[in-house]
């Protein structure tokens, strides 16, 4: 004959559990005194009972994986923090550009080959306005909903450094195209853009072998990516007699920056040549010579990043560009965040920065540029 059905332990830990104790005269029946011998007391009440079998139910929950679940490891590395994240953990990855250009476009191709090979998603979360205060705000809604990692073009720095450091307290964090150096994050994933802009400056001053007056365009001052660009072009028309007479921030408004480009014109009627040193700079310069009749007679270089600028290239607007791609900073960013979360600082590349290169455009190679993105996009 068949004994008693006996309960799975994990039911009869819980059954256990839930007996309460009770002291004599309180007419409640005392689970744990029924098993004792008549005439002997437990000295602790049987409260002790209760916490040992909690005790080895806790065990019980962890061994069998169905306790809570275990948060990203914090492991140190280098003054900083890598979040290595238990296994079959599914990743939450994201990108938050510096604004909403066109230039980022190539970004969500180079995350859709990311998630082809991976199966990740990873949103682009674009502030659309371009503003600090919108991309802050994007940043914190990531730290509230628990996200692993993030990639971000940094608008000023400066005055997101504290943020990036408490971000980097919970999650992986990386920049990419524009960086802030002082800040915790891990690595940078972009080109070297002061080469980018030395390799500018090298070209106007083929252009202007005699030297004359430039005007320069870009979105953010206090971006990284500018501040290195200009840096770079500064120090190759040094001692060439190319003076810079005018710097303009448009804010990534895209009206500003072509009213902008009027106004350095009407202001400045000597300049010679126009820099562009944001991805859509080049092409509203363009649109701005042509109405006005005078391209070929001022000069440009740009950063020849959106096809509005290779138009420009084509069409003698623009004489040359350089041009890095947002699909590598996108995939490559991407593909460092999953490693991280999953292999800790094994991942970190020396020197914490990844770089994606650049190239200098002009009518020579413009074929070849033309279908590299062409079929960057494709994805």
């Amino acid at each position: 004959m068949a004994g008693p059905k006996r309960l799975p332990a994990a039911a009869r830990f819980a059954k256990l559990a839930t007996m309460r104790d009770a002291t004599p005269g309180n007419g409640h029946h005392h689970g744990w005194e029924t098993a004792a011998r008549p005439g002997r007391s437990r000295p602790d009440g049987g409260r002790a009972g209760v916490v040992a079998v909690l005790g080895i139910m806790g065990l019980w929950l962890a061994a069998t994986g169905c306790g809570p679940a275990a948060g990203p490891e914090r492991i140190p590395a280098g003054g900083r923090w890598v979040h290595r994240v238990p296994p079959g953990t599914a990743l939450k990855l994201a990108l938050v550009p510096n604004s909403c250009s066109r230039f980022w476009d190539l970004a969500r191709s180079g995350l859709n080959k990311f998630e082809q090979e991976t199966g990740i998603h990873v949103p682009m979360l674009c502030p659309t306005r371009g503003t600090l205060d919108e991309q802050r705000a994007i940043l914190e809604r990531l730290e509230r909903e628990g996200y692993h990692g993030v990639m971000i073009s940094v608008v000023s720095p400066e005055e997101q450094t504290p943020l990036i450091n408490r971000l980097a307290e919970r999650m992986n964090v990386i920049t990419v195209d524009s960086d802030a150096p002082q800040s915790r994050r891990l690595v940078f994933v972009g080109p070297q853009h002061y080469d980018m802009g030395l390799a500018a400056g090298m070209a106007i001053v083929r252009l202007l072998p005699e030297g004359g007056e430039i005007a320069v365009f870009c979105g953010e001052l206090t971006a990284e990516n500018f501040i290195q660009r200009l840096q770079g072009l500064s120090d190759a028309i040094r001692n060439h007699r190319i003076r810079i007479v005018a710097k303009y921030e448009d804010r990534t408004d895209l009206d500003r920056a072509r009213r902008q480009v009027a106004e350095a014109l009407e202001t400045h009627p000597e300049l010679d040549l126009l820099v562009g040193l944001w991805s859509y700079n080049g092409g509203i310069i363009r649109e701005v010579l042509q109405e006005r009749g005078l391209a070929g007679r001022v000069l440009a270089v740009a950063v020849a990043e959106e096809e509005e600028t290779l138009q420009g290239i084509e069409d003698g607007s623009i004489q040359c560009g350089v041009a890095q791609t947002a699909f590598d900073c996108a995939y490559l960013g991407a593909r460092l965040l999953r490693d991280l979360a999953l292999q800790g600082p094994a991942a970190l590349p020396p020197g914490g920065v990844i770089n994606t290169g650049f190239i200098l455009v002009d009518r020579s190679n413009l074929h070849e540029v033309r279908e590299t993105r062409r079929r960057q996009s494709s994805y």
